[in-house]
């Protein structure tokens, strides 16, 4: 997914410093399509160029100097082959960020597992009879074993 352009105007700017960013739950869906949100706190010891800076990103007030922006972000999932080596990234955050992504199974996972539960099932009745019936013998096979 590409980041959406004011994360990456924030991150050319001087107020990469002072943000503190907070990523919520992403979520992909069985087309792919990924949905979350990011929420950017800055500091308070904006200069005022700063401030001006963020007031045009869309930043909003809470106290002081102290600013937020709440983005939803959207897009397409990619395959990992597609990521950008985060060494040669020129864009990045201050720190490491986790970021918890949630995605449902897709219809060919699910009908893929539905004919298997029968199976499983079935072979799990085979072992749990197999066991019990062996059980006498492993019983007599310690009792001989003992008399020895």
């Amino acid at each position: 997914m590409e980041a959406p352009a004011t994360i990456l105007s924030l991150t050319q700017s001087t107020l990469s410093q002072k943000i503190i960013t907070r990523f919520g739950d992403f979520f992909v869906n069985e087309k792919n399509e990924l949905h979350g949100t990011v929420e950017m706190t800055t500091m308070d010891t904006l200069s005022d160029h700063e401030f001006d800076l963020a007031s045009s990103l869309g930043f909003r007030v809470l106290m002081g100097k102290i600013m937020r922006l709440e983005l939803t972000v959207t897009g397409k999932r990619y395959t990992s082959n597609n990521i950008i080596n985060p060494a040669t990234n020129k864009y990045k955050l201050n720190k490491n960020q986790t970021i918890s992504i949630s995605a449902k199974p897709s219809s060919l996972e699910n009908a893929l597992k539905a004919p298997l539960t029968p199976i499983t099932l079935a072979a799990d009745g085979v072992l749990t009879l197999l066991t019990v019936a062996l059980i006498p013998f492993v019983f007599l096979s310690i009792v001989l074993h003992q008399q020895k």
